[in-house]
């Protein structure tokens, strides 16, 4: 957990900037790393290896997801369930709520793009490269940052 989050209270209002950190967070590291097909993480070799492990140095998309996570909540219990397409972080609800909105923002962008929700399909497709996953990934944030508010009008009963 990052220290701007220890302590915190978070709650439900907290989710779409958590959001939006994580797919921050993905964007920059694909920046620093690989690209990666057919697994989420590979050794600088080639071969597969987790992808919270130092020598993790290409990702696919879930894979950049994760990292993600793990680097800003340093989430290391993580689990499945019956509603999950991909492992999540046990760190708390509000932790869970945001990387599922986050999640699904790309599976909506993957959506647009491709006509399925898959972002392994979408990843894995031969033709893809990095640079498919980082305009996925941005139009994913600009979908969950929430709008900006409106500039207020000066109160003409002020004058």
């Amino acid at each position: 957990m990052t220290d701007a989050m220890a302590g915190a209270v978070l709650d439900a209002a907290d989710v779409p900037r958590l959001g939006t950190d994580l797919l921050a967070r993905a964007m920059d590291l694909t920046r620093r790393h690989g690209f990666s097909q057919g697994c989420f993480a590979r050794r600088a070799g080639g071969d597969f290896v987790s992808w919270m492990r130092p020598e993790a140095c290409r990702f696919c998309a879930v894979g950049f997801l994760l990292r993600a996570s793990w680097e800003l909540w340093g989430a290391d219990d993580w689990a499945y369930d019956d509603r999950d397409l991909y492992p999540y972080p046990k760190s708390g609800p509000m932790v869970r709520a945001a990387f599922r909105a986050a999640t699904r923002a790309v599976e909506d962008a993957v959506s647009r793009r491709a006509g399925h929700r898959s972002i392994v399909f979408y990843n894995d497709d031969p033709n893809r490269a990095l640079d498919d996953i980082q305009r996925l990934f941005g139009e994913a944030a600009q979908a969950l940052a929430p709008p900006a508010a409106a500039p207020s009008s000066p109160d003409p009963s002020r004058s």
